[in-house]
């Protein structure tokens, strides 16, 4: 467009006369062709010259393009200085001696580890690899990574920020924990200032504290306890005064019942306590005896293809598999993965238990799944099922429904009283098992059953050992019905432990000879067939109840969310 010079309005660049009525001005003649607009750029590029204005754009608009660019550029590269100044940062820090990122501990050491480890739930428990500290100690709070330490460099940066070369397994090592839950209370320290309170004394202490010597003194070299430990020739015993009573060979069961002991006190194969090495020595035996269908039997027994079994082989298997499922879980609650060959020898022994057990839903001395089970074999069955279940080891819910079926059938609602086969009373220890179902099992520790047996047994305890004129001794009664009383507390539990614990400590042996510490066989229910090992590993863990497992009450309190 052009200006007329007549009348001041804009005009076509190419008229000759001013078209606007009233002017008809001549104008000159256009010196070319019309201009045409630049064609649009291939792409926009940013650049820090002025942008010029495309013909029809206003001055402004034009002038405003013109700042806009360089501005544009200027934030980008101050944001880039500042992204790369901030990494640079963040590396420098990170070759400063700062801990690794460690999982934080649980402030209140008595609830997350066994909610991993006694339920054995979680992916976090089955995958770490923590070398636990020992069960005495205190676990040490750990401060959560910090934001610089969890920052990663960009590609380009890599070289600034060092890599950690800390492996998961490493760092879930450096977290200490000790075994909570159900075995809380055996490394609990300071035991003599608090066991006056569960109904233990210094007397019961030093009287467990001898059995184990006794029992380490007399453990093979390959690890096994029985008969072949005791008396003179090539036995540990003590050649001027050598022990008596040493029993059938049932090295599977003997070596159960010692390890049990043990492990009651808190000595486990992991942490280095002063009978560590006598419960690594005797697990390691039981795993390198196992048979190839998972029995853990003794010597009275041949295996083969097909095996020939002793009558009292499910007593000695299930001794072997509660001892080894133990081992597993308690290290577990102490947060760390069982030893392997312990853990497949455990899961192989009860998968061999589950085989072995009866229609009925019981355990019997015979593989005839048809002939009726009895409640002390199966209450043993009992206490390495549930201890399986602690260890994470699999454990079919058809076999557990069908066991608590079994005991149902055996139980007097009545009396509280548990039958031993059909309609029969043979020993009230298989009362104390019933209880134990309840406890351990359905966890149900205030059962009716439970209320109307404990009263029971304690009116027995008083009128058999509680007078001058005692009973014979029963360590097999003792040991299943004290650990049930225990569960139960109240004044029952009182009643019970006020005279069965004195007596037992009463019963054991002092002196010289190589004996001491032990507990004689020779005028016990059972003693002619366990020995004195038998009677000497149910001692110790009749005095070990007051910590060998947690109170069901106790334990859902530590767990409770806080």
């Amino acid at each position: 467009m052009k200006t007329c010079p007549a009348c001041h309005r804009a005009v076509p660049d190419h008229a000759t006369v001013c078209p606007h009525a009233g002017c008809g001005q001549p104008l000159a003649a256009p010196s070319g062709g019309a201009k045409k607009r630049p064609p649009p750029p291939g792409k926009v590029q940013l650049t820090t010259t002025a942008v010029q204005p495309t013909p029809g754009t206003s001055t402004a608009t034009a002038a405003d393009d013109s700042r806009r660019g360089p501005l544009a550029t200027i934030a980008l590269l101050l944001l880039l200085f500042l992204l790369v100044g901030g990494v640079y940062y963040a590396a420098v820090l990170s070759k400063s001696p700062s801990p690794g990122p460690v999982a934080a501990a649980p402030a209140d050491s008595a609830t997350a580890p066994d909610a991993q480890a006694s339920k054995g739930d979680g992916a976090a428990s089955k995958d770490r690899d923590a070398k636990a500290a020992d069960g005495d100690t205190e676990p040490l709070a750990k401060e959560p990574p910090s934001a610089e330490e969890n920052m990663v460099a960009p590609p380009e940066l890599k070289e600034l920020a060092p890599i950690d070369e800390k492996t998961e397994t490493d760092v879930a090592a450096a977290t200490p924990s000790q075994p909570l839950g159900l075995y809380s209370e055996r490394t609990r320290p300071d035991r003599e200032t608090w066991i006056t309170g569960v109904g233990g004394t210094p007397v019961s202490e030093t009287a467990v504290a001898a059995g184990l010597d006794w029992l380490s003194r007399h453990q093979a070299e390959d690890g096994h306890w029985g008969p072949d430990c005791l008396g003179a020739g090539g036995s540990c015993c003590e050649k001027a005064h050598p022990c008596d009573g040493g029993g059938l060979p049932f090295e599977a069961a003997l070596t159960g019942l010692a390890l049990l002991a043990f492990q009651a006190g808190g000595h486990y194969d992991f942490n280095d306590r002063p009978n560590s090495d006598r419960v690594r020595r005797g697990l390691d035996w039981l795993v390198a005896r196992q048979g190839p269908n998972g029995e853990l039997v003794g010597s009275t027994n041949q295996l083969g293809n097909p095996p020939t079994y002793d009558q009292h082989y499910m007593y000695e298997h299930a001794i072997g598999t509660f001892a080894l499922a133990e081992a597993c879980a308690v290290a577990r609650a102490a947060g760390r993965h069982p030893d392997e060959k312990y853990h497949a020898a455990a899961t192989k022994a009860i998968e061999f238990l589950e085989s072995q057990q009866h229609n009925d839903g019981g355990w019997r001395y015979t593989p005839d799944k048809w002939s009726a089970s009895d409640a002390s074999v199966s209450g043993w069955a009992m206490l390495a099922l549930k201890t399986a279940k602690e260890a994470d080891l699999p454990v079919q819910d058809a076999t557990l429904t069908r066991m608590l079926a079994f005991f149902k059938q055996l139980s007097d609602p009545l009396t509280g009283r548990t039958h031993y086969q059909g309609v029969t009373y043979v020993s009230d220890a298989t009362t104390g098992v019933g209880m134990m179902v309840d406890e351990f099992v359905k966890h149900e520790p205030d059962s009716e059953l439970v209320h109307l047996a404990s009263s029971y047994l304690a009116d027995q305890a008083e009128g058999q050992w509680g007078g001058a004129a005692k009973q014979p001794s029963d360590h097999y009664l003792w040991y299943n019905c004290t650990l049930a009383m225990f569960m139960a507390g109240g004044d029952n539990w009182d009643r019970w432990n006020k005279v069965v614990r004195d007596y037992i400590v009463s019963l054991q042996l002092h002196g010289e000879n190589c004996n001491r510490g032990s507990w004689e066989p020779h005028d016990d229910h059972w003693g002619s067939i366990g020995g004195r090992v038998y009677t000497t590993a149910l001692g110790v863990l009749t005095l070990e109840v007051y910590y060998r497992f947690a109170r069901e009450k106790a334990v859902e309190t530590a767990e409770a969310p806080k």
